[in-house]
């Protein structure tokens, strides 16, 4: 794909529930949510999980995340 300002561009989707992330902390993962698209008239509508699994940080204090790529960049979008 070419994107004008961007150049070449390979575009990579990343789930929540690839093996290859890390997780360190107090992550809960959420399964069998529904993927359906939602209406965007709704202010409180949010993107739904891309294959229905979510990794939300529960409790009190710190946790990270780690997913390893071989690149130049990346692009990170979150939605919580």
């Amino acid at each position: 794909m070419t994107v004008p300002e961007l150049g070449n561009l390979i575009q990579v989707f990343v789930d929540d529930s690839d093996p290859t992330i890390q997780y360190k902390g107090n992550w809960v993962k959420e399964t069998g949510l529904s993927t359906a698209p939602r209406t965007l008239t709704d202010p409180e509508d949010r993107p739904t999980p891309l294959y229905g699994t979510l990794h939300n940080f529960s409790g009190t204090g710190s946790g990270s995340i780690s997913y390893m790529f071989t690149g130049e960049d990346q692009i990170t979008r979150y939605y919580a």
